[in-house]
């Protein structure tokens, strides 16, 4: 058992020394202050420092000041979430993903809008007491399809109330 602990916790050094390597803070930070969040925002990253969506998106919510997440879930189930130091709530692995989200649309449907989409936060965190009833949340949402993913990344941000009718 403390075997595969120590396996784990190289991986996970290898992981931060890595992402410290390709996406040095100083450098990526100034990329995250900005608004709207979405997948896009998290482009200039990509073409920059030529770094996967994925990583790129991870990399983002790291050092976004606003409250946004990234989640990647398949087969209608959240696989995992990113979420910014900002951002209230958080989803468990194996969550169901509703149909009234973007991701959620297209495992029912196989279609996927490209367009980020205003939508109530309740549709992603049904239960959460941390966000408001009511509140609204902006996903944009992208498949993957790098070898090995093949499901949707999503861009969840909740938008402060001023800057959410701007």
């Amino acid at each position: 058992v403390s075997c595969k602990r120590r396996d784990k916790q190289e991986e996970r050094d290898a992981d931060i020394v890595a992402v410290e390597h390709l996406l040095p803070e100083p450098m990526v930070r100034p990329y995250c202050a900005t608004t709207p969040i979405d997948l896009d925002a998290v482009k200039p990253i990509e073409r920059t420092f030529r770094t996967s969506p994925v990583m790129s998106a991870i990399r983002f919510v790291e050092l976004c000041p606003h409250a946004c997440a990234v989640v990647y879930s398949n087969q209608g189930r959240v696989l995992w979430m990113k979420p910014s130091r900002a951002f209230p709530s958080h989803l468990a692995k194996g969550a169901e993903v509703s149909a009234s989200s973007l991701a959620g649309g297209f495992f029912a449907s196989g279609t996927l809008s490209d367009a980020p989409r205003p939508l109530f936060a309740s549709s992603w965190f049904p239960t959460s007491t941390k966000i408001a009833p009511g509140a609204e949340l902006i996903e944009h949402a992208a498949v993957i399809p790098e070898p090995g993913w093949g499901g949707v990344l999503s861009m969840l941000w909740l938008p402060e109330p001023s800057s959410a009718n701007a």
